[in-house]
């Protein structure tokens, strides 16, 4: 009966104590400002990227369907001048795959495929980098993280002459100093989640983007020499 007395005030006593125990954000932050700093700025840089791509990763940025309906009539009369200069027009990735099939449509179909396709992937290559930017930072992040609690760790301890009092306050330290490890595992996944994300959005507009470049090789007939 006494032990179990015992336990429960043992129980008791550590959820009390766990409930009493707050975090103060303001001193885990200044246990490591140069490594907390590098995280937040890296968890704004990963968020503020995500939103840009939510931007600028849609289907009307890189093959829009007015455009497509534009070059209707000028491909249906074989008008190439007409096509040349609604491609200059425009900047987009799909565009710039059409004026580069007029322009060698003289070489054959296999040709005009095979230089559209080049000329897109010449043109996807700044989505690809700036997404990649995502996964650099997911990459990143985990490591100041863990630099963070190293260091942490090597200040704790480099110490050996400690009374108690200061090795409880070295604990409480270490405590501080896993944070880094934390906030950085935090950013990584967060990072790593919009790369996901953003990586099935361009694929499945590359693929749109690849059928509309190949029925436009198709339409475009070559000049019999």
């Amino acid at each position: 009966m006494l032990e179990l007395v015992y336990i429960r005030g043992m129980y008791m006593s550590f959820i009390l104590g766990t409930a009493q125990t707050s975090i103060d954000v303001v001193e885990i932050f200044s246990s490591s400002p140069i490594i907390y700093g590098i995280l937040l700025f890296l968890s704004l840089a990963s968020f503020s990227l995500c939103i840009y791509c939510l931007c600028t990763f849609r289907t009307q940025e890189i093959a829009p369907e007015d455009f497509l309906k534009n070059l209707e009539k000028p491909l249906q009369r074989k008008e190439y001048a007409t096509l040349l200069r609604l491609c200059h027009e425009h900047s987009h990735p799909l565009a710039k795959m059409i004026k580069t099939g007029v322009n060698t449509r003289q070489r054959g179909l296999d040709m005009v495929i095979q230089s559209m396709q080049s000329e897109g992937k010449r043109s996807m290559a700044r989505y690809w980098q700036k997404l990649s930017l995502l996964h650099d930072i997911a990459g990143i992040a985990p490591m100041f993280g863990l630099l963070g609690t190293i260091l942490g760790m090597f200040y704790a301890f480099y110490d050996m002459n400690r009374s108690v009092e200061s090795i409880q306050a070295l604990f409480d330290g270490l405590g501080i100093a896993i944070g880094t490890t934390v906030l950085g595992l935090i950013v990584a996944i967060s990072s790593m989640i919009f790369y996901a994300l953003l990586k099935q959005r361009l694929i499945r507009i590359l693929h749109h983007l690849e059928k509309e470049s190949l029925n436009m090789g198709h339409k475009l007939t070559p000049i019999e020499k």
